[in-house]
């Protein structure tokens, strides 16, 4: 995504320095962590997910200083992540509640969704993240005119 973001804002060669970087960043701990005995193909995983965390720091720092975009880390991941744990291990420990009290899978499930979705966004509103900033609640009123700055 936020190669993307470099791509979109005229800095295509960041973007592919970035990308080449992460490609290489990928075969060496493959090469590296593949054969130690134990790893194997976990080592190709390992690389992966290294690969990735070089490639978002990279990619976030040159998008950052390119647009003077201001990263709010608690915002954008602290906060939605401990939300979203909450709420897996919370729907898993009630979706086997409802299941074992009898309930079918599908309307389970269901309940599930939903309980979570909501303990998602109370989650993220108790660590003071607005919900409604977040789902942009209220940004676009239907008959409402735009300021434009220009005469109709």
């Amino acid at each position: 995504m936020l190669a993307g973001a470099l791509n979109g804002i005229g800095s295509q060669r960041a973007a592919a320095a970035v990308s080449l970087l992460g490609g290489g960043v990928q075969q060496l701990c493959t090469l590296v962590l593949t054969p130690v005995p134990g790893v194997g193909m976990g080592g190709y995983v390992a690389g992966a997910l290294v690969s990735a965390a070089v490639e978002l720091v990279l990619c976030l720092y040159w998008t950052a200083r390119r647009t003077g975009l201001r990263v709010r880390l608690f915002q954008w991941i602290t906060a939605p992540g401990l939300a979203a744990l909450l709420a897996a291990l919370s729907g898993n420990l009630l979706f086997r509640m409802l299941k074992d009290g009898g309930l079918g899978p599908l309307p389970a499930a269901l309940a599930t969704l939903a309980f979570a979705g909501l303990l998602y966004l109370a989650a993220l509103q108790a660590q003071g993240v607005s919900v409604r900033k977040t789902l942009r609640l209220g940004a676009f009123r239907p008959g409402r005119r735009e300021k434009t700055g220009t005469a109709p």
